[in-house]
């Protein structure tokens, strides 16, 4: 069985389209959708690295090496890079890329 988004695709393309031709702002955007400013912020992010793809739906979680979580983990760190913006560029959900930062502190 497949996971189905609350969001379709579709629709988080076209936010992200409106915000890019400057049709609306976050704000607007996600009061109309019904969602959190900050997560169109995220689409919109994330949509300007890989386009349409990045808002394919995957069947199963995705695995991810211990150098590559470590890697994630120091440039956070190190070059104090936002969690939305690490997000966008690994497309990796914020709350993952957190998760494994906290793991790593209380070990």
């Amino acid at each position: 069985m497949g996971r189905k988004p609350k969001i379709s695709k579709e629709i988080k393309i076209k936010a992200c389209e409106e915000y890019k031709s400057g049709k609306g702002s976050f704000a607007s955007i996600a009061e109309n959708i019904g969602i959190d400013l900050s997560t169109v912020r995220q689409w919109y992010l994330t949509y300007q690295i890989y386009g349409d793809k990045a808002f394919e739906i995957y069947t199963h979680n995705r695995i991810y090496t211990k150098e590559f979580k470590q890697s994630v983990i120091n440039e956070r760190i190190l070059s104090e890079t936002s969690l939305a913006d690490l997000s966008a560029k690994h497309n990796i959900s914020s709350s993952v890329i957190r998760k494994w930062i906290i793991r790593k502190l209380l070990t």
